[in-house]
């Protein structure tokens, strides 16, 4: 996919007119472009987002492209124990609020949460990366299908939670997706996401260079105000806003400053310490800049 470039004149003329996901409007300014992709926000609601004018099909096949090797991550395979600390502590924050019942995750990618949530709740999950699912399936013996959220056929009103971590930003149409976890969960049953804060205090220092405005993978910048919108669109009170913090492992924060959309000269010299041994996949780091939101929102009706 060729990126909808900005050019001096700011962004497309049919990239402007994309709709603003939160309240519709279609009059936006260009705020920049990031790796040929320009940055708009709504003039109506002030959320923040990267247009994508093409098929789901052609943002899917994205992330077949090394994302989880060698992409977005360096090897995510190899980084499973710190991203299961990730997982273990929002595991303890749902078992608190709705310790049983069934639970769905959308986007479970290699199945590491759900080899630890299926412990607590009957848990399935679905995602469209096919290595992804088979490791999930044939290795973690979890339940996981590869498949398009909003065509599978799902039970309504059946979960007692859907769980999309570091997800919702990534999708070209984040309310249709809201919509089916909505129609599927029971009454009083909960979504529970994480996402990155684009109201932030480190994303508005950083500007462009906030390490979340990720285009193509990432489309979507929340607020605390934007996704308490769309949530609230769909029936779904937000009942938790908290932030979290993210376990990485060494090897995975050098690629991140070296290797990653980085020139090649930084790419050479962390694949220099890698080969040598001295990235390491231990020493787990956790920290929590306050820019990841978490947030539970519960659908109206049930016991509470």
């Amino acid at each position: 996919m060729t990126p909808v470039t900005a050019g001096a004149a700011g962004p497309s003329a049919a990239s402007q007119a994309v709709p603003c996901e939160i309240c519709g409007n279609r009059q936006h300014d260009f705020r920049f472009e990031k790796d040929g992709y320009p940055f708009l926000r709504c003039r109506s609601c002030g959320h923040w987002f990267v247009p994508w004018t093409d098929t789901d099909q052609k943002l899917f096949e994205t992330y077949e492209q090394n994302f989880f090797s060698e992409g977005a991550y360096a090897d995510y395979q190899r980084d499973k124990p710190a991203l299961q600390r990730n997982f273990r502590r929002l595991v303890e924050r749902l078992r608190r609020i709705q310790p049983a019942g069934r639970l769905f995750e959308v986007g479970c990618a290699y199945g590491f949460f759900l080899e630890l949530a299926q412990r607590r709740w009957e848990s399935e999950g679905i995602d469209i990366h096919g290595e992804g699912i088979r490791h999930a399936r044939n290795t973690l013996k979890v339940t996981a299908r590869e498949g398009h959220f909003l065509k599978v056929q799902l039970p309504e009103a059946h979960y007692d939670w859907v769980v999309m971590w570091d997800t919702i930003e990534h999708l070209r149409n984040p309310g249709d997706y809201l919509d089916r976890a909505a129609r599927i969960l029971k009454p009083g049953g909960r979504l529970a996401l994480t996402t990155g804060d684009v109201g932030s205090w480190m994303a508005r220092l950083q500007g462009k260079r906030w390490r979340l405005y990720y285009p193509p993978h990432h489309l979507h910048y929340f607020s605390r105000a934007t996704l308490g919108r769309l949530l609230r669109d769909r029936g779904l009170e937000p009942e938790v806003w908290t932030t979290v913090g993210v376990t990485r492992t060494l090897d995975g924060m050098l690629y991140r400053l070296l290797a990653d959309r980085k020139p090649e000269r930084r790419r050479r010299f962390y694949e220099w310490l890698r080969q040598r041994g001295w990235t390491g996949t231990g020493f787990p780091i956790t920290l929590d800049v306050f820019d990841i939101l978490l947030v539970i929102a519960r659908k109206a009706g049930g016991q509470g």
